[in-house]
C-alpha cells in the first residue's frame, strides 16, 4: 500500500501533509472534539499482527477501539471498518475478514452479515459515494458500494459474472515492478457510476492517452493468475 505521505501532492503541500498524525495527535483532535469526516488508521508492523499473530492485533484493536466506541466525541453517527489488506496462505483465495462498528450501522442491520461480492477498492466507492464525490477512473468505478450505503445512494450492487478463483494476495506486475515492465495503466476519463464522473483533474491530465485501458466500470478486477486486458 502507498501511504498518502509518499504522494508528491501531499508532501509538496504543507496544509495536506499536516493532516497525517500519529495516533498520539488523533487523541488530541479527538479530546478537542476536531476529528475529521475520513480517517484511515492503520497500527504499526507488530499491531496489525504482520510481524506477529492475529491475537496480538486482536488485542491492540480491542484495546484501541472499544473506549471509542463508548466516546460521544468519537459516536457521532460513525462508521467504522475492520479489515485486513490479505490472508496469511497465499495458496488458497484471499477472502479476509471485515466487520462494520458504529451508530452510523441500522439496528436492523446490527449481528448480520451481507452476501453481496466486495473488495478493498469497495472503501473508496463507498466513500465516493457517501459524499458525492468524483471517481478516479479506475477500478473504484465498479467496486459496490457498501449495501447499507447504497441504499440511500441508489448504487446498484452486482454479482461477479464468472465464477473464478480469486487471489487477490497474488499480484501482477505492475510500472513498479523491476523484473518485467509493465505499462502505467490510463485512467477511464469517461466513467459514470450512478452520475459520479472522474475527478476532472484526473481527466485532463489523462484525456489525450485515452484509447486501450483495463477500466470500463467493470466488478471484477484482476489478479496474479487473472492479469488485467487492455481492450
Amino acid at each position: 500500500m502507498v501511504q498518502m505521505i509518499m504522494c508528491e501532492n501531499i508532501i509538496t503541500k504543507p496544509e495536506r501533509a499536516a493532516q497525517i498524525k500519529n495516533t498520539t495527535m488523533f487523541f488530541e483532535d479527538l479530546k478537542n472534539d476536531q476529528l475529521p469526516q475520513w480517517m484511515f488508521i492503520t497500527p504499526n508492523m507488530t499491531s496489525d499482527g504482520h510481524d506477529t499473530s492475529v491475537t496480538t492485533a486482536g488485542v491492540w484493536l480491542r484495546t484501541f477501539l472499544e473506549p471509542l466506541l463508548k466516546d460521544k466525541n468519537f459516536m457521532k453517527n460513525t462508521l467504522v471498518l475492520i479489515t485486513f489488506d490479505e490472508n496469511e496462505t497465499y495458496s488458497i483465495e484471499n477472502k479476509v475478514f471485515s466487520v462494520l462498528l458504529g451508530d452510523a450501522v441500522p439496528e436492523a442491520l446490527v449481528g448480520t452479515t451481507d452476501s453481496n461480492y466486495y473488495n478493498h477498492y469497495s472503501e473508496i466507492s463507498t466513500v465516493e459515494a457517501n459524499w458525492g464525490l468524483f471517481t478516479l477512473g479506475r477500478w473504484d468505478v465498479g467496486a459496490n458500494v457498501f449495501s447499507m450505503v447504497a441504499a440511500d445512494t441508489g448504487d446498484r450492487l452486482r454479482k461477479w459474472s464468472v465464477p473464478q478463483t480469486q487471489y487477490f494476495n497474488f499480484s501482477y506486475p505492475g510500472i513498479f515492478n523491476s523484473a518485467k515492465w509493465a505499462p502505467q495503466p490510463v485512467p477511464d476519463c469517461h466513467s459514470n457510476r450512478n452520475g459520479r464522473t472522474t475527478l476532472p483533474k484526473i481527466r485532463d491530465t489523462w484525456i489525450k492517452l485515452q484509447g486501450e485501458n483495463y477500466y470500463h466500470g467493470q466488478l471484477e478486477i484482476p489478479d496474479g493468475y487473472n492479469p488485467p486486458v487492455r481492450s
